[in-house]
């Protein structure tokens, strides 16, 4: 198909695989590569960003994206710059890193995979190379590569809003959009030769940060951490308290339902923990009240 085989692109892909297969064995190996809000926030360790690409949850995963890295690149590789996909692949997968770290500083969150860094070598390569087809793996079919781009952009911003698993959908997101960058800058030109897909990413991205940041407190607060501070409000109107402290707790419990406890300033933090303590106690009385009513009732 290509005048030369990619194979700079295959020397990169058989690395990330070795260290791949040293993550399936060794546990030890993997957790200190492993993509972690708790380690990249808390001890700094923002190499993890990425090399968590050097890491995957099996042969599949694996698999499906050294075939898509390898199959993308050739054209950048061969045309352009034996270098280009690999710059790209680390630029995507660093951004596609803090796109999750973003969406999930809220609670403690782990993942792996080189995909961020894959789709904006697929994004780069359809949007410099356009009018291109895909071929699906393992099945003879072929799509426009406009539609791959196009759906897949959709199903990952859906994905990931939904949060039903455990796929760094927003990497694929964020990998898209560095993908698409790195193409209107490189080649300003292609901004017209493909502007409907442009504008597509423009607006399901616009869309999606708008619906993940701005709802933030209806889809992505930490599970745990939601429970708390929902328990929290139902004691609060349960409290025969003054009106001030529950105007203050209800204040507090919205400021961290959006920006979360931890970016709350030390001295509210405090606050809600004096309130908190303050309600522990009071319900830690009532539930000895009612003990002590079903014992003398011999229940």
């Amino acid at each position: 198909m290509y005048d030369s085989d990619p194979i700079f692109s295959f020397l990169v892909a058989l690395a990330i695989g070795v260290s791949s297969y040293k993550g399936f064995n060794d546990k030890e190996y993997e957790a200190k590569l492993i993509f972690s809000t708790k380690h990249i926030l808390s001890y700094k360790q923002y190499y993890r960003l990425l090399t968590s690409g050097l890491l995957h949850g099996g042969f599949g995963h694996l698999l499906f994206n050294m075939y898509s890295f390898v199959s993308f690149s050739a054209r950048l590789e061969f045309h352009i710059s034996p270098m280009l996909p690999v710059i790209i692949l680390i630029l995507g997968i660093i951004f596609g890193g803090f796109i999750s770290l973003l969406i999930h500083k809220q609670h403690e969150y782990y993942a792996y995979g080189a995909s961020g860094g894959v789709c904006a070598v697929i994004y780069a390569s359809i949007f410099l190379f356009p009018g291109g087809r895909i071929s699906m793996l393992f099945l003879p079919i072929s799509i426009p590569s406009y539609l791959f781009a196009f759906l897949y952009l959709l199903y990952s911003a859906y994905a990931s809003a939904k949060a039903q698993d455990n796929i760094g959908h927003e990497a694929h997101l964020g990998g898209a959009i560095c993908g698409t960058a790195f193409a209107a800058i490189f080649d300003p030109e292609t901004i017209f030769e493909s502007l409907p897909l442009y504008l597509t990413v423009i607006a399901v991205s616009y869309v999606y940060f708008y619906v993940m940041f701005n709802k933030l407190h209806y889809s992505l607060v930490g599970k745990d951490l939601s429970e708390v501070f929902n328990e929290l409000k139902r004691k609060c109107y349960s409290r025969k308290g003054t009106v001030q402290e529950k105007e203050q707790l209800n204040s507090l419990l919205e400021i961290v339902s959006i920006v979360g406890f931890e970016n709350l300033p030390k001295s509210d933090q405090d606050k809600l923990r004096k309130l908190s303590a303050i309600f522990k106690k009071e319900m830690i009385s009532i539930k000895k009240g009612k003990d002590d009513y079903y014992r003398q009732r011999g229940g």
